[in-house]
Parts: structure tokens; C-alpha cells; sequence
């Protein structure tokens, strides 16, 4: 999914379930935070301000991206592709006759859904959007494994409508213009070279857009996909389900924490049936946020004054309480200098070091449970 779900449709859902603008926006935030976090590891300079230190020299805060380049050939590690790929955008389904097949990403998986109990006890706004993000993926990238994997070896993708663009969005325009000016057969052995199986590269961007109905299949000459057809695929379908399971969750949530509940909650007739509406816009990424925004507005979910709700920064607020020397271009690396505010514990950021720790190590514990040991402590 994108920033029009994963952040505008969070925090849309999130209010209309009760909860205060406050903690309806630290929980949005955290869920469409997990595609941006790339920091992994922290030098600090200067007070640490009596944090706990994952090394003590240099003065280091470890292993709290949750996101990295996927065309980047560093990336392609086992350690990376489970802990970051696997564990907060593909969960594996725990289904199948392999572990390959296993590691498949399916809905509310047998390690996802008691990774959602924990949160909803715990009672952690940030961790929460964290596994809020893992969740919502689940659906939307259902098939598709977080590993370099044959299982994501697909073939005769075939888009059953038009889909939209962002103007940074390179790759789908380069495929899609080999599929207009080769034949069929040529475009798939081109195209199999071309993109690795990867997560859902070789679906391109289309799990990822809530209008798409989009189909595609395996080669049945290789044994290995024998009793696996491929899938034809209604996102509508898929992101309603993941929304309709999204807000049982936040009602859960708000009822066992109730102090993040607004005492005059919004009442807007027909308020869920609006908000699936804005959901799955038939329209580019930037015109259904633009569109979310105006119907928070006009629902009265937020305010015009709301400003910093209505418009998601990449992480700039956030870093911007937690560090005195934010700069843009500094923090958007691997490996960061930070010099902490005074107040760094109480900051989002810092919280969200912690709740992406604790997810994963609850990924972790739930996949041994299933099968799925993975022989490395979380990589650093």
C-alpha cells in the first residue's frame, strides 16, 4: 500500500473509530513511517541524555530500520529480507508445501494475528501503527514473499484496467512500454531477466493500488509451481477486508485504553461507507491523498487548522523533536550523527526505536512457534 492508505487512511479510520486527533496522528504516523525509517544505525554526539546504548563506543542506537532501497544490490542479504522485507511488509502466511510456500505473505497470518494481540494489550500508540502497517500489507501483498524467492517468479502479468503513475514511479513505465512494442513471450523472458523475484517487483506497483484488478500466473513447465496457478486479483476486494479488520483492531485498542478516546468523537451520517469511498479512489497517489484530505475536512475528522495531520512530512516532525542538527538530506541515509534533544526520550522517534525493537522481536518468537526459525539473532 501507499501514503494514501497507509497514512491518510489510517488516520481517517482511526478518528472515525474514536480516537483523539493526537493519538489518531502518533498512530498514522508510525504506519506510514515503516516505508520511510531507514536510519539503522545512530551515532550520537554530544549528551545521551542517560538512553540506553546499544554500543557504548561510538555512543549507538541499533537496528531500527524498517525500510531500505530495493534496487539496491546490499539489500539483497537474508538477514535484511527477514528482518526488514519479511517481518513489516511481506509476514509470512505460515501456509503451503514448503518454506518457500510458507514465507508467502497471507491475510491475518498465524504469526501476524497474535503479533496484533500483544499490541492491542500492550497499549503502545506507536507500536501499534507499526503492526497496523505489517497488517495492512498482509492483505495487499498477499502471495508474494519478502525473500528473493521462486515464489515470486510470476509470468503473463496482465493488468486488468489502467494504472496511474507517480511522477517518480520509472520502472512500470519502462516495462509497460517493452509490453506495447514486443510480443507477449519476448516481454516475459525480458522481463524475467530484467526484475529480480523480489517481494512484488515483478507485479510491478500494482498490489500497491487500491483501484487495480490485475491477474497473473506461473510456468507450468516448471514442476516447482505444479497445484499453483497464480491468482486474478480484485485490490478493492483486499483493501476493503484490510480496512474492515483495521478498524476491529482500533475499536479493541480504544476500548481496553480508553484514555485515548475523544469525548466528542466525529458523528457524520454514513462516516465508514465516506471513508471506504475515499479508500479506493480510482486515481493517481496524489489525488486520492488530495482527496483524503478533503474528506477528513469535510467530515469533520480534522480541521483546516489540523495542518500538521493533513500532510504527511517523511518523518520531518518527528525528527525534528528528537534531533537538534535535522537536516533532510543528513537523515535520509543508513547511518546517521545525531546530536538528541534535551527532551529525546519522550520524542516519537525514540519511541519508535523501541516499538520497532519489540516488533521484531515478536516476529521473531511467533515465526520459531511456526516453523520458520531463522538462525540469527535480528541483524544490527
Amino acid at each position: 500500500m501507499n501514503v494514501d492508505a497507509h497514512y491518510y487512511g489510517v488516520l481517517a479510520f482511526a478518528r472515525a473509530c474514536g480516537f483523539t486527533k493526537e493519538a489518531a496522528w502518533s498512530v498514522a504516523y508510525a504506519s506510514q513511517f515503516v516505508d520511510d525509517a531507514k536510519i539503522n544505525q545512530l551515532t550520537i554526539s554530544g549528551p545521551t541524555h542517560g538512553i540506553d546504548l546499544d554500543c557504548v563506543s561510538p555512543p549507538s542506537l541499533l537496528n531500527m530500520a524498517t525500510c531500505h532501497c530495493y534496487t539496491r544490490i546490499k539489500t539483497f542479504n537474508l538477514a535484511a529480507m527477514i528482518n526488514n522485507t519479511c517481518a513489516f511488509h511481506f509476514v509470512p502466511g505460515c501456509m503451503g508445501d514448503g518454506f518457500a510456500w510458507k514465507m508467502a505473505c497471507r491475510p491475518q497470518g498465524k504469526i501476524i494475528e497474535p503479533i496484533a494481540e500483544d499490541v492491542v494489550s500492550k497499549g503502545d500508540l506507536v507500536t501499534l501503527g507499526v503492526l497496523l502497517h505489517a497488517w495492512a500489507d498482509s492483505f495487499a501483498h498477499e502471495g508474494f514473499s519478502g525473500l528473493l524467492s521462486k515464489v515470486n517468479d510470476i509470468h503473463q502479468l496482465n493488468p486488468g484496467r489502467r494504472a496511474y503513475f507517480s511522477t517518480d514511479v520509472i520502472l512500470p513505465r519502462i516495462v509497460l512500454w517493452f509490453r506495447r512494442n514486443v510480443t507477449q513471450k519476448r516481454f516475459d523472458t525480458i522481463f524475467d531477466y530484467m526484475v529480480p523475484a523480489y517481494g512484488h517487483a515483478q507485479a510491478l506497483h500494482y498490489p500497491d493500488e487500491p483501484y487495480m484488478e490485475w491477474s497473473y500466473r506461473y510456468d507450468q513447465k516448471d514442476v516447482y509451481y505444479h497445484g499453483h496457478d497464480g491468482a486474478r486479483v480484485d485490490n478493492r476486494k483486499r483493501y476493503r477486508e484490510a480496512f474492515g479488520s483495521i478498524r476491529q483492531i482500533l475499536e479493541r485498542f480504544l476500548a481496553e485504553h480508553s484514555k485515548y478516546r475523544d469525548p466528542s468523537p466525529p458523528q457524520a451520517p454514513g462516516l465508514f461507507d465516506s471513508l471506504y469511498v475515499a479508500l479506493l479512489m480510482d486515481a493517481r497517489t496524489s489525488w486520492r491523498v488530495k482527496n483524503w484530505q478533503q474528506t477528513m475536512k469535510r467530515l469533520k475528522l480534522l480541521s483546516p487548522q489540523d495542518t500538521k495531520m493533513l500532510a504527511y512530512d517523511k518523518g520531518a516532525a518527528w525528527f525534528k523533536k528528537a534531533f537538534t542538527n535535522y537536516d533532510k538530506e543528513r537523515f535520509n541515509k543508513r547511518i546517521v550523527q545525531g546530536v538528541l534533544q534535551e527532551n529525546f526520550c519522550d520524542s516519537h522517534w525514540y519511541q519508535y526505536y523501541h516499538a520497532v525493537r519489540w516488533y521484531k522481536e515478536r516476529f521473531h518468537y511467533y515465526s520459531d512457534q511456526q516453523g520458520l526459525a531463522f538462525n540469527h539473532e535480528p541483524y544490527l
